[in-house]
């Protein structure tokens, strides 16, 4: 299995999946034209990693916007990690700006509708 890499665009997040290091991260703006085309692979990927994960899995999750159908495919991640803290130990360090109240508000529901450990770290 490979790291994966996709660069950041002005509609898609930078995705950097370090397999070796077990530290993954999704950085930048969310609004793909097509949400499924851009979350699917990463969907995939993670199943993929879930098979054979490293005994720590760190996930760190900077985004500035997220459109409605990124937060769908969002939740479809967290599913995806879900099962991967079956076998791993998942940490999600999610960093969001001190006045952006709409994504405290987001992240806030996500940590308490999975059974993750969240780290909500404001800059």
């Amino acid at each position: 299995m490979k790291s994966l890499l996709i660069h950041e665009t002005k509609d898609t997040p930078e995705v950097i999946f370090n397999i070796e290091s077990g530290t993954f991260s999704i950085t930048g703006s969310s609004l793909p034209e097509s949400a499924i085309d851009f979350y699917k692979p990463l969907i995939a990927w993670l199943g993929e990693y879930k098979d054979d994960p490293l005994e720590a899995t760190n996930f760190d999750i900077k985004l500035k916007y997220f459109n409605t159908s990124s937060s769908k495919w969002l939740v479809q991640l967290l599913m995806a990690l879900e099962k991967i803290a079956m076998h791993s130990k998942v940490t999600i360090n999610w960093y969001y700006k001190r006045k952006d109240t709409t994504m405290f508000s987001a992240v806030t529901t996500y940590s308490k509708r999975f059974k993750l450990k969240f780290n909500l770290i404001q800059y």
